[in-house]
């Protein structure tokens, strides 16, 4: 197992992931898939084993203020540490902050960000659809040396 930048080859893979991993209301289309990976914003890297891709993580630099916009396992893969490496990944990169939004019910993944550091900031009324549910926002400065 590894983990490696996207490559274009991944972006149909990437998208069937977001499928299976998702909420419908919170899978993004081909295009912006495609917006993902031709902006210089944007760092995608994925896991592979036995050369498939496993999972992925998105984010977005802007000036060193990032957004982690996205992390997906694929569901037969989850509860393996997975999401942790590309976590320990995108964490190993230069930034002032990181900041992403979270459904208020994904217990799971809030416990992953709070075990890297990430602390709840604020909440988003309804920020997301199908279904309607509020979002935790979350941030995590870069550990003091």
């Amino acid at each position: 197992m590894w983990i490696r930048p996207a490559q274009d080859k991944d972006m149909k893979t990437i998208g069937e992931l977001e499928k299976v991993c998702l909420p419908a209301g919170d899978v993004w289309s081909e295009v912006l898939i495609s917006n993902m990976f031709s902006n210089s914003y944007d760092k995608i890297f994925v896991i592979e084993e036995e050369g498939a891709v496993r999972g992925y993580i998105n984010i977005r630099d802007i000036g060193g203020d990032v957004d982690l916009m996205s992390i997906c396992v694929s569901p037969e893969y989850q509860r393996r540490g997975y999401a942790g490496l590309l976590m320990e990944r995108v964490l190993a990169l230069p930034y002032k902050q990181m900041i992403l939004e979270v459904r208020e019910s994904n217990g799971p993944a809030i416990s992953l960000y709070e075990k890297f550091g990430f602390e709840k900031y604020a909440r988003r009324s309804e920020y997301y659809t199908n279904p309607v549910e509020d979002a935790i926002i979350m941030i995590k400065k870069p550990e003091q040396t």
